[in-house]
């Protein structure tokens, strides 16, 4: 407005000038008919500098006021009269002539710098268009970049607030990666759904769209930005596929023109490519991350890292590498019930659901052995049971993959998140790296363990086998020992009697003949018992004994072994106390019943001091029981646990006879008849054995024979007396018993 009121005053104050510069010429210079050419000048002046219309009203102007006011009288009668009107026609199609010469010439004037100055601003945009190149060329971090593009960005276009928005993890999201003009906080609070608000529509349509009038700015919860503006939305386009949005906007009323959205076309082009570029440096660079990360887990476990340190480590790589709030190990029970927290890092107090239930994401994962990825458990249907308990932690995505063991699944390495989030196959196949480390620790651990248990039955096989040549060695020298003990008195006796009948058999008389063969007869009894206990453990230890099940009379068993022992406990100094009025039935062996009540009455008799002994049987509703009692010289209490052993026994071997045999006959033929035995003892206060019988047939028919293998090695945890026996250990061989057998 303001210029247009210029132009038509300029019009004006050219007729007054040109009509006052006629009459000045035509005093001073006498004109006779060029009264109009200084108005004509004047017309042709205004045409240049203001246009046609100013020109025409000064073409008026100073043709009536000089025809008027300059003209002579004589002149202007002739006018006024008519005679000269061609002189006016003239000037008029002078004037309006040189008013549109002067208007072309105006415009195009206009034109050419219009077009100059486009041309110059073209340049600078360009110019600036290739500063935005060469600066997203530069290798810098995506927000730093992206910020300082916006800057360029911004005072190319003449914008109050520019803003890159990206697609958030959950790739529904646009969120501000950088921006021009808005504070921080208020670009935290931006969230702007796919296909609503001018950036959302811009990202789902693919298109460029523009602002004809002021509309809200970022949504609610963005205070800091003006409530309303003029925007455009362009998006970063990089072969067809759409990264994000460049939005620009300005308070001033403005149209962005199709020039504009040319250039920011271009400008968005060019740092699409920027964060395409940055984008897949800053993948590489987490991807090497990574497997930098795996690579160190895999030398921890290498160098042989304790498996539980391994798997907190683990725990902490995932964490760390996927930007994850929670991430966890559990390890499967050996039984396969249930599931163990190995390794958590996240919130102090987190208490995840942990269930194999195939309704589970644990579950899941142990039956499929499939890596299992969740978007969001709170639309996802599969596991409605836990849904609930995630939610109340505020878990969102999940995934996890099982860990393989040795002879079954180790269990589950899991990561959570407490946003929305897509996990990638990249941050699958790191988590099944990762998985894979545990696993080769944990059968490299049980492979160890395996070998370091070999190890050690190897060295408890080659520590019994050379025990068991120490015990052959032993038994050797006691077995050759004990069988030349009765042999030299037998071979004095033999020789006695030999040198005696040789010279005067008359002499020998009845008593010394009786004495001398009572001695042999002893010895060949020793002897005897010494060969029986051989062979005992030769049928023992091969497991061939003979059995014939029956019912026995305890009580008559008893009796008969107390008469049979009345001398030999009298020779000792010994009574034999019998309590066995009353028939008491057993289910046994006969014969081996009887060898029982030998090898306890013989040890009571060898180590009874001469004190009395009781010989007692009993019984309740369930079994019988034979119960021997002497007050003899005791065993200690740490000796009561082996005396049950082959070759075993609780006193020196040259204090006192025998193979350490008798116990532990006694032990391997109770095992099989399905008794038992114990002992009472303390040192100096005697012992007392007790035999306990089934009083009734338990597996077999009555009056069976069978060969039975006793039940196993001796309980070495049952106390004994001081006997002259005890079992072997389970790793005693068939061959070095035979060996002493034979």
């Amino acid at each position: 407005m303001l210029l247009r009121a210029l132009r038509y005053g300029f019009a004006v104050v050219a007729a007054a000038l040109s009509v006052g510069l006629t009459g000045l010429a035509s005093r001073k210079l006498g004109l006779d008919h060029g009264y109009f050419m200084i108005p004509l000048a004047a017309v042709m002046m205004v045409s240049l500098f203001a246009g046609l219309r100013p020109a025409l009203i000064t073409a008026v102007l100073s043709g009536l006021a000089t025809a008027i006011l300059v003209v002579p009288p004589q002149f202007s009668a002739v006018l006024r009269s008519g005679g000269d009107g061609t002189v006016l026609l003239l000037y008029g199609g002078l004037a309006t002539g040189m008013a549109h010469l002067g208007a072309f010439v105006h415009d195009f004037y206009a034109r050419v710098q219009t077009a100059r100055v486009d041309a110059d601003q073209a340049l600078v945009k360009l110019r600036h268009l290739q500063s935005i190149t060469e600066t997203a060329l530069e290798d810098r971090p995506l927000p730093e970049l992206l910020h300082e593009l916006l800057s360029r960005v911004a005072d190319i276009f003449l914008v109050d607030t520019a803003l890159v928005l990206l697609l958030d993890e959950d790739r529904e999201t646009l969120v501000v990666s950088a921006a021009y003009g808005v504070p921080e906080a208020t670009c935290r609070a931006i969230r702007i759904p796919r296909g609503e608000g001018l950036a959302g529509r811009v990202f789902a349509s693919r298109r460029t769209l523009r602002t004809d009038v002021r509309e809200a700015a970022f949504g609610p919860g963005t205070e800091g930005t003006p409530e309303s503006r003029y925007a455009v939305g362009v998006p970063l386009l990089v072969d067809g596929r759409v990264l994000g949005v460049l939005d620009l906007g300005t308070r001033e009323e403005r149209r962005f023109s199709d020039e504009d959205v040319t250039l920011l076309e271009l400008t968005a082009g060019r740092i699409a490519r920027a964060v395409e570029r940055v984008q897949l440096h800053e993948t590489l660079a987490e991807r090497a991350a990574q497997q930098a990360a795996i690579a160190a887990l895999g030398q921890r476990a290498i160098a042989g890292e304790p498996v539980d340190g391994l798997l907190k480590a683990a725990a902490a790589t995932v964490a760390t590498e996927l930007r994850a709030d929670i991430a966890v190990v559990l390890e499967l029970s050996a039984n396969g019930e249930h599931l163990d927290v190995r390794a958590l890092v996240g919130p102090e107090g987190t208490e995840l659901p942990i269930s194999q239930s195939p309704e589970t994401l644990v579950g899941d994962t142990l039956r499929s052995r499939v890596p299992l990825v969740i978007a969001d458990v709170r639309t996802d249907p599969r596991f409605p049971r836990v849904s609930s308990v995630l939610i109340a932690l505020h878990i969102v995505s999940a995934i996890s993959v099982a860990v393989e063991g040795p002879t079954q699944p180790f269990g589950v390495l899991g990561v959570y998140a407490c946003h929305k989030r897509l996990f990638t196959e990249d941050d699958v196949h790191f988590l099944e790296a990762v998985a894979n480390v545990i696993s080769e620790a944990v059968r490299n651990q049980h492979a160890i363990a395996v070998a370091m248990d070999a190890e050690r039955q190897m060295e408890r096989l080659y520590a019994d086998a050379m025990e068991a040549v120490r015990v052959r060695e032993e038994f050797l020298t006691i077995a050759s020992h004990e069988l030349r003990t009765p042999l030299t008195p037998l071979a004095l006796q033999i020789g006695s009697l030999q040198r005696a009948l040789r010279a005067d058999p008359s002499r020998l008389s009845h008593e010394r003949l009786l004495g001398k063969v009572e001695i042999v007869a002893r010895q060949v009894a020793r002897l005897h018992r010494l060969v029986s206990d051989l062979l005992d453990l030769s049928l023992l230890t091969a497991g061939n004994i003979s059995l014939h099940r029956e019912e026995v009379d305890l009580a008559a068993a008893a009796r008969d072994a107390a008469h049979r022992f009345q001398e030999p406990a009298s020779r000792a100094g010994c009574a034999l106390r019998l309590s066995a009025d009353k028939p008491v039935k057993g289910w046994g062996d006969r014969t081996r019943i009887d060898q029982i009540f030998t090898q306890l009455l013989s040890n009571a008799i060898k180590y009874g001091a001469g004190a009395p002994i009781d010989l007692r049987v009993e019984s309740d509703d369930d079994v019988a029981r034979i119960v021997v009692r002497d007050r003899g010289i005791g065993i200690p209490p740490d000796q009561q646990a082996r005396i049950f052993g082959r070759f075993e026994r609780a006193v020196s071997e040259q204090h006192y006879g025998g193979f350490g045999l008798g116990l532990w006959i006694v032990k391997q033929l109770l095992d099989a008849l399905g008794g038992s035995i114990s002992v009472e003892s303390a040192p100096g206060q005697g012992s007392t054995f007790t035999v306990e019988l089934p009083r009734r047939e338990a597996a077999t028919d009555s009056g069976s024979t069978d060969t039975t293998s006793p039940t196993g090695p001796a309980d070495t945890t049952s106390p004994t007396g001081p006997a002259d026996t005890t079992s072997p250990s389970p790793s005693d061989t068939t061959s070095i018993a035979g060996a002493a057998a034979a």
